[in-house]
């Protein structure tokens, strides 16, 4: 991370506050067409197999967090799976 940023996130973090972090992924009919078509990351992007994940919808997963003396805690009973094995584990768990 460039030092900048670092001073402008440790800057905005203080004591006590509650954040809500969200991070969000989207797919639609054109996700990806205009990075095809310019080639930006075409060394480091399979753009046949993201046109298999087009009708894919989205994904939004979010967790608030605190911010304490010692760094952060998750705020709330449970948090949401997001490392793959987990994510099936719990969909497998919620199907039966």
């Amino acid at each position: 991370m460039k030092q900048r940023w670092k001073h402008l996130i440790a800057s905005a973090l203080v004591l006590a506050l509650c954040l809500s972090a969200a991070a969000c992924g989207k797919s639609d009919d054109t996700a990806g067409d205009d990075w095809r078509a310019s080639g930006h990351c075409k060394d480091f992007l399979c753009f046949d197999k993201l046109d298999e994940y087009k009708d894919f919808g989205g994904i939004r997963l979010e967790d608030d967090i605190l911010i304490t003396a010692d760094g952060c805690r998750f705020l709330g009973k449970d948090t949401i799976p997001i490392r793959p094995k987990d994510v099936e584990e719990f969909m497998a768990q919620a199907r039966g």
